[in-house]
């Protein structure tokens, strides 16, 4: 599977960006305070010192590779044909795209189903109650990957809920990327949907002027407010 996530910039920073499909990196500006995402979550980089988990990184594109490439002593990649190793305890990072959801319960050995770790865009939470996994760790993704193979550039925000959590940022931390650990669901919800507006937002606006994000940040700011 290949990789294509939307990966929107703080909006309280200016950052680069990795934006939808044509990998351009583009310029956001600050256009909120900086209070709302630190007063919803506590910060957590590092495990307590015991063995770390074998993954199980499912799709080999940007955000698949780089995380492999995190920690590759801790990692082994599943490619398309191949499937979840029966009995797998540890993590299992899900790097496609949203259709292919499906797709992946398939290869997944029931047992192993608690494990999977979502890294989707959007509010996967009717797809997630229907198939009973939604208690499984979802992870918002704020690091863009402009190439394979390229080193992740932090956007400071990326969060994440669940039984994985505190792995999945230790993962992050040894690249360098700040990942917040969020301790209630209610809140995390309430950052998921943070980004699905700014997604949503600047995707129908950038669509509207023909013009990057960065573009309508700075000349169309009265409109993103």
């Amino acid at each position: 599977w290949k990789s294509r996530f939307i990966q929107p910039s703080p909006l309280r920073t200016s950052s680069r960006t990795f934006f939808g499909n044509d990998s351009r990196l583009l310029q956001t500006q600050k256009l909120r305070p900086a209070s709302f995402h630190e007063m919803s979550c506590h910060a957590s980089s590092q495990l307590p010192k015991k063995e770390i988990p074998m993954s199980a990184i499912i799709g080999g594109g940007r955000i698949g590779l780089a995380l492999s490439e995190m920690d590759p002593a801790h990692s082994f990649l599943i490619g398309r044909g191949e499937t979840v190793p029966a009995g797998h305890k540890g993590p299992i990072y899900v790097c496609t795209r949203n259709d292919d959801l499906d797709d992946i319960l398939k290869i997944t050995p029931l047992e192993c189903r608690e494990n999977l770790v979502f890294l989707q865009n959007g509010m996967l939470q009717p797809w997630l109650e229907e198939r009973h996994l939604e208690k499984n760790t979802q992870a918002l993704i704020y690091f863009a990957v402009p190439a394979k193979g390229a080193k992740p550039e932090d956007g400071g925000l990326t969060a994440v809920w669940g039984k994985w959590a505190d792995e999945f940022a230790r993962r992050l931390g040894k690249a360098g990327i700040k990942c917040d650990v969020i301790g209630d669901k209610f809140t995390f919800d309430r950052i998921m949907i943070e980004k699905l507006l700014w997604i949503s937002v600047f995707l129908l606006l950038s669509g509207r002027y023909n013009q990057p994000v960065g573009v309508i940040a700075t000349q169309h700011r009265q409109l993103v407010e």
